[in-house]
């Protein structure tokens, strides 16, 4: 897709695009995501989703005032996952985050990262935000290493709170303040910007 015609709403210091979602071109992969273990073992999404359904969820989305759910392109134009600032408390100014990338090919790459740093930027320098929250299943290694970066700081734990694989597994609770994210934002945007010197 030419760069003229793409629509960007967010673009990552790696160049990661966020937009907002659209039923007609990522309502097949997504409903492929969902239905994917691979994908929905680190989700609370355990049942098989129909395309009625995510359409539906699609169809729901101008009307969601407390959610912001954006897609993740590469730099290249391949839509990859979502991001999301979901539940949005305007008063506290709250919110909880949740990222997903598809398909192993593009996991371990740093689109999640930069998605996600490219999201906390537009959350707490646009919108004004206290604090992002969000929670783990203490197995999903990956997701630890990506709230680590982010400055994020473990809160709490829900003992045995998902049953996955036969066994319950900790939920691990993170929370980051504006003033803790910004030093982990500065040192990525300084090894991005090192990286392609």
């Amino acid at each position: 897709m030419t760069e003229e015609k793409r629509v960007l709403f967010l673009r990552g210091p790696r160049g990661v695009v966020l937009r907002p979602p659209n039923k007609k071109t990522d309502l097949a992969q997504c409903v492929r995501a969902m239905n994917d273990p691979d994908v929905t073992q680190y989700l609370r999404r355990y049942l098989p989703m129909g395309e009625a359904e995510e359409e539906k969820w699609f169809d729901g989305l101008a009307e969601r005032r407390n959610d912001i759910v954006l897609a993740i392109e590469t730099p290249e134009g391949r839509f990859i996952g979502t991001t999301s600032l979901f539940g949005i408390d305007w008063k506290n100014r709250l919110a909880t985050f949740g990222v997903v990338i598809f398909e192993q090919e593009f996991r371990e790459r740093g689109f999640g990262a930069d998605a996600t740093m490219a999201l906390f930027d537009y959350g707490f320098n646009r919108l004004n935000l206290h604090k992002v929250c969000s929670s783990v299943f203490a197995f999903n290694e990956r997701s630890r290493r990506l709230h680590a970066a982010l400055g994020m700081t473990q809160e709490g734990v829900r003992r045995k709170e998902n049953f996955f694989n036969g066994e319950y597994h900790d939920e691990l609770i993170f929370g980051v303040f504006r003033e803790e994210w910004e030093p982990a934002w500065r040192r990525y945007r300084e090894r991005v910007a090192a990286e392609k010197k």
